[in-house]
């Protein structure tokens, strides 16, 4: 179970959800629900890729249950503040989140005040997507692979550098796990936001970068980046080409930019059946999975017992990852 990462996309991307019934209405389990709109909080900006996929999320979820599905942008506090605000609406339903790994998990060990508890105050419903997490290197670095990358890295201890999206961020720590990995010593420079991070090693000021595909492959197409390697756990549908780190015979290195959907603890079990089942249809659209695939998000989906095993999972090594390294946001 701790390899959840590598045997839930294996379930997910089949869509193993035998529970779930296509055409989910109000005549499901759950009675009248829902009889008025129901909302999303996005705890990130609108135009972010949690936002775009949240408002493909909620068209086919409108169609399913017949009621609007309203997507609302919650941003600030590294997501904070969306999350705090869906923890304490009423279990009804009607709030839901769509929210990324790091408001569930890492967030928990860097924030001494967090002012709710996710394993305690939010009801899994299902995973909702993944976005692959790489590592890329500026054209001229004297590596091709990741391999190469560590030959390079411990030739010259201390001497080359990495960006990411900022201290904290899920992708500041793939970097420290991968270098935890394979004992090497990179310098992590933060900077804010990904795409600021890829457009510094797109121009050399950073000898590599951890990103999302997504704003990594056009700097690829123009030849300022080369992708070293995927850290995820399996090889992305959407870059079957480049390998992840195992395929390399580098262990330990299996991250993820999942995106789930929860609700309040306490909503009732009826409710969440129709919640889940409603989601399960929609991932299981191919209209909804084009559209996802076309803004670099892998369709996955699960049961609450899977996310909140992956949770769990995730929660504990970045605790690790972030106490070996020394990360602390002021």
């Amino acid at each position: 179970m701790e390899n959840i990462m590598k045997w839930i996309p294996r379930a997910v991307l089949a869509l193993v959800l035998s529970a779930a019934a296509p055409g989910v209405n109000s005549e499901v389990p759950g009675g009248s629900f829902p009889s008025r709109p129901i909302t999303i909080i996005v705890p990130y900006p609108a135009g972010a890729g949690t936002d775009a996929t949240a408002r493909i999320i909620a068209r086919s979820m409108s169609e399913r249950l017949r009621q609007p599905v309203v997507v609302q942008n919650r941003a600030g506090a590294a997501g904070i503040i969306g999350v705090d605000l869906v923890v304490k609406a009423p279990p009804d339903g009607y709030t839901l989140l769509l929210t990324t790994a790091n408001t569930l998990t890492s967030n928990v060990s860097l924030y001494k005040n967090l002012p709710y508890d996710p394993g305690a105050q939010l009801a899994p419903i299902s995973l909702v997507g993944n976005v692959p997490v790489v590592l890329a290197a500026f054209r001229d670095v004297p590596a091709n692979n990741a391999p190469e990358l560590v030959a390079l890295a411990k030739a010259h201890p201390g001497k080359l550098t990495f960006g990411s999206a900022g201290n904290g961020t899920v992708l500041h720590l793939s970097g420290e796990l991968f270098k935890s990995a394979t004992g090497t010593n990179i310098v992590h420079v933060p900077y804010k936001g990904i795409a600021p991070s890829v457009a510094a090693a797109a121009a050399g000021e950073t000898q590599l970068v951890v990103a999302d595909l997504t704003t990594v492959e056009p700097m690829v197409q123009a030849k300022r980046l080369k992708i070293l390697g995927n850290l995820g756990a399996v090889r992305s549908p959407l870059a079957p080409r480049i390998p992840i780190m195992a395929d390399v015979g580098i262990e330990g290195v299996e991250v993820g930019a999942w995106s789930a959907m929860l609700a309040p603890a306490g909503t009732p079990e009826t409710v969440m059946a129709v919640l889940g089942a409603t989601l399960a249809d929609t991932l299981r659209s191919q209209d909804v999975r084009d559209n996802l695939l076309k803004i670099f998000v892998e369709p996955q989906g699960s049961t609450p017992d899977q996310l909140r095993v992956l949770i769990d999972a995730d929660t504990r090594k970045w605790r690790r990852v972030i106490a070996e390294a020394g990360i602390k946001i002021d």
